[in-house]
């Protein structure tokens, strides 16, 4: 989907809650951790695979050693391996009572989807983006790249608010 710049950080968020209401909210939202757990495991074999190439656009996007870029890549595999195995286990929470002191209340555990998270992320992003397409992450669901202009203009005046606020409390205190 094209967007200008102005649209880019809307447009992005409207991509990823049509996923998440696709099919009435029956498709993404509603997957079992275990078929999640499927295409994490994807993008790290993907990652591993590409460890050499992803630590060299790491290394030249944030100035930093190659040695240090690799070590980063190892990090980002093992995250994508860690979650998979905590998405599988929540399977077998999902629903699960939860202790009380009083007996007179039940509560449950319930473990549902939020919604549309935003990250900053490295340029390494892009190519992210691209292994989860490649692993057939449903569309939507995948990683945007959100460019630093269009976050300024959307956030921008908000930040400005909060730092003056900031700014105002130091002096006051």
């Amino acid at each position: 989907m094209l967007c200008t710049v102005n649209e880019h950080f809307d447009c992005v968020v409207a991509a990823a809650r049509r996923a998440l209401n696709r099919n009435k909210g029956n498709d993404w939202p509603s997957a079992s951790g275990t078929y999640r757990a499927r295409y994490l495991h994807a993008i790290t074999a993907k990652v591993i695979e590409r460890k050499d190439h992803l630590a060299r656009l790491e290394s030249f996007d944030c100035r930093k050693p190659l040695d240090e870029a690799t070590w980063d890549m190892d990090d980002v595999a093992s995250c994508f391996e860690f979650y998979p195995n905590l998405a599988e286990k929540l399977d077998a929470k999902q629903k699960a009572p939860v202790s009380l002191p009083m007996e007179t209340f039940k509560s449950y555990a319930l473990k549902e989807h939020i919604g549309v998270i935003g990250l900053i992320t490295p340029g390494t992003c892009l190519e992210l983006d691209d292994i989860c397409k490649e692993v057939g992450l449903p569309p939507g669901s995948e990683m945007k790249h959100i460019d630093t202009e269009a976050l300024k203009e959307h956030f921008g005046k908000k930040i400005m608010e909060l730092e003056e606020e900031k700014r105002k409390v130091q002096v006051w205190t």
